[in-house]
Order: structure tokens, then sequence, then C-alpha cells
């Protein structure tokens, strides 16, 4: 049957809906208010909107650790080759001015089993300020670990995060980000910004920039706000916000147009965004998240490439990104890093 579970940051429940969900158009407003979960693709195009309508169950999280041995793997595949090709291109691109930034993906391919259940609750316990996430349709499955907020709307306010720049954890929020990471992050806030006032949204505050951790990794987070007034158009919003430049690049559609044409792999549901629909919207980016169906496992990671990109720094933050999911496939299958 099918299903979504998912937790938000911080919290010790989790919640779940089952059945099929609609498949619904592009333009998100008629579900907006109504109670459910929404999850929505990197392109519309290519992949269908999804929607699960009506109440959910809410869980308490499993108390105990979680077993180890439960899945098998076998790394059969990073995409080096074709990231390192595209990424030459890419900064070629960059430095004749055609783009200010373009976010690359790869697909890592793993070949395995996967207790995909007992993954969900692993997850949920490694990643608590994470949303965590896991649903199947038609036999396929997705988790994830998202550190990412795309919207948090209520009656009274409306956030977004600006979070760019990656870096192993450090435990020291004093150790200064390169310019490189602080200027990637500047275009995500300049980004987010733009689009709230499009939204028709006003008295916006942007925060400091802080350091913001998520597992093994870290990364600069400004926090965007707004209150909300009658001239607010929340579909406009979302539609001018998705995808950020966070995932896709600037300028906006000229690097989905690069993405779709060049990535030699569909994104799918990687860097769409997904989450709670109702009287209170809680949306995350699909960021640090894994595809499972029959016996192989896909990992989707990305980095932003600039004119200060170098091509073997750009490859070293994907593996750098890759260890939040590779650690839990590692931890269940017993593995040392």
């Amino acid at each position: 049957m099918d299903f979504v579970h998912w937790k938000l940051p911080k919290e010790s429940t989790f919640k779940s809906m089952m059945g099929t969900p609609k498949i619904i158009g592009a333009q998100v407003s008629p579900i907006l208010g109504r109670k459910g979960f929404l999850l929505f693709p990197f392109n519309a195009t290519n992949s269908s909107v999804f929607f699960w309508e009506g109440d959910y169950k809410t869980h308490s999280l499993p108390k105990s650790s979680f077993p180890e041995n439960t899945c098998s793997i076998d790394l059969i595949d990073e995409g080096k080759d074709a990231y390192y090709r595209n990424g030459n291109a890419l900064i070629s691109a960059v430095a004749n001015g055609h783009f200010e930034k373009v976010v690359l993906s790869r697909r890592i391919e793993v070949q395995g089993t996967l207790d995909s259940k007992t993954c969900f609750a692993a997850m949920c316990h490694m990643y608590p300020d994470a949303f965590v996430y896991h649903y199947r349709i038609n036999d396929v499955e997705w988790l994830g670990a998202s550190p990412e907020l795309f919207l948090n709307v209520d009656n009274e306010k409306v956030a977004s995060f600006s979070l760019a720049g990656t870096r192993l954890n450090s435990g020291n929020s004093d150790v200064p980000w390169p310019s490189k990471e602080q200027n990637e992050q500047q275009y995500v806030t300049d980004f987010v910004l733009d689009a709230f006032i499009k939204s028709g949204l006003t008295d916006i505050q942007v925060h400091d920039s802080v350091k913001h951790s998520a597992g093994a990794v870290e990364h600069i987070l400004s926090v965007v706000e707004a209150q909300v007034n009658p001239s607010f158009n929340l579909e406009k919003l979302i539609l001018e916000l998705h995808p950020t430049p966070a995932v896709a690049g600037i300028p906006k559609e000229k690097a989905i147009k690069w993405i779709l044409e060049n990535e030699p792999h569909d994104r799918e549901y990687y860097s769409g965004f997904l989450g709670e629909t109702g009287t209170h919207q809680r949306l995350y980016v699909n960021l640090r998240c894994l595809k499972l169906e029959g016996r192989g496992i896909s990992l989707f990671v990305g980095g932003g490439f600039t004119k200060d990109s170098d091509l073997d720094a750009e490859w070293e933050e994907t593996v750098v990104k890759s260890k939040t999911m590779m650690a839990v496939l590692q931890k269940m299958n017993n593995l040392a890093e």
C-alpha cells in the first residue's frame, strides 16, 4: 500500500497517511488550504505532483536504538566521470558570463537491500533537527532528512530559509566561511527576498546568518520572515521560490534548462519540495535523500558552480553531502567509515 510518513524538526513524534495519493497539476492553489501532504518534483513537466488529502495519524518515535545489519549494499557508481565533464563545461559557461551560478547534481548508485521502515526510524534518531520522511508510491520508495525549510506559512507569518555553503561540521561557530560559500548564500538570500516582494509581502526581515548544523555537515543559514497581509499570494510565492538558487541557479529559467539538458539523470523528486498543507503549511526542500526501487538504491547530491569554483572542491562538497545518507546505510550495514 502507498503511504507517507514524516517527522518535523525537533519533534518526538511522526505523522502518517495511508493510501494512494492524487495526481494534481503544477498549479497548487486548489489544495493549499486543504489538509494533507504535498509532494512536488524538481520539474513538474517530467514528474507528477502528488497529494495525500485528509487527516493524518500521529505516532511516537521508537525509543530503542535501531538494529544494525538490516541492509546489504555495494557501491557501484558514483558518477564521477559525468560530473567532471559537466563541471568543466559549467566552469567555462560561468566564466563566459552565461550564468552566475548553476547547481550540478549527481546520482550515487548503490545495489543491495534495505529495510526502509527501519531506515526511517534510524534517520529520525540520527537527525533530530531535520525534516525526515519516507513514502511509497507504486512500489517505489523515497527517504530523506532535509535540513532546509522551503516555506512555513500560517495565518500570521511566512518564513523561508536561505541555506547554502557546505563543509564538515567543525563544532566551532567562529571558523570563518570562505568567500565563495558566503557569496553563494547571498545569492539565495537575495532570491528569496525578491520572491517575497513579488508575492505581495512587505515588512520583510532577513535575520543575520548563522551556522546551521545538519549531522556531519554544516551550512550558512539566514531566516527570511514576513507578516501575512491581504495582498499576499501564497501560490505565487511557491512558484517564484521553486527551485531556488540553492538547488538550481541564476538566472533561474536558464539554469533549469541547462540542468534538464545536461545532467545524465532525471532528478525526479530530489530538489523538489514536500510537506504538510492546510491552515499551516510546513514545506521542505527535498535534499539528503535516496530512492529505493527493487534492489537499486540511488542517493542524490549536488553542488553549486560559480565564478570561484574549483572542480575538485565541488566534487568533494558532494562527497561531504552524501555522508548524511551514507552514514545511515553504513550504520545499518554495520560498516566502518
